[in-house]
């Protein structure tokens, strides 16, 4: 099993720079912001408790581009 460092890692490499990243509240933000500090496309949804997932559908839902979606690290 990954730890949490090495799936972010992960995630980041295979979707790369031209993705957008929506991270959820808490430590997760915290621990993508903590690898990757100057990555220009993340939007970090400290302090909204659950709405990272609805962010994350409404702009896959209105984009003809490639999506992934990631519950959990």
């Amino acid at each position: 099993m990954l730890s949490r460092k090495e799936a972010i890692q992960k995630i980041f490499k295979t979707h790369g720079a031209n993705s957008l990243y929506v991270t959820n509240t808490g430590y997760i933000s915290r621990a993508v912001y903590n690898e990757f500090p100057s990555f220009p496309n993340i939007l970090y949804m400290q302090g909204s408790m659950g709405i990272a997932p609805c962010i994350g559908l409404g702009i896959a839902l209105n984009t003809s581009r490639y999506y992934s979606y990631y519950k959990r690290l």
